[in-house]
C-alpha cells in the first residue's frame, strides 16, 4: 500500500516542479524579449 500511494505522489511532485520551472523560464524569456523589443 505504501508504494502504491507513494508513486503517484512522486509523479505529481515532479510534474509540479517541471511546470513551475517552465513557467519561471517562460517569464524570464518574455521579460528578456520585451527589453530587446523596446
Amino acid at each position: 500500500m505504501g508504494d502504491t500511494m507513494k508513486l503517484p505522489l512522486i509523479a505529481v511532485t515532479i510534474l509540479v516542479a517541471a511546470y513551475s520551472l517552465l513557467a519561471t523560464a517562460w517569464i524570464s524569456y518574455s521579460q528578456l524579449v520585451g527589453e530587446f523589443a523596446l
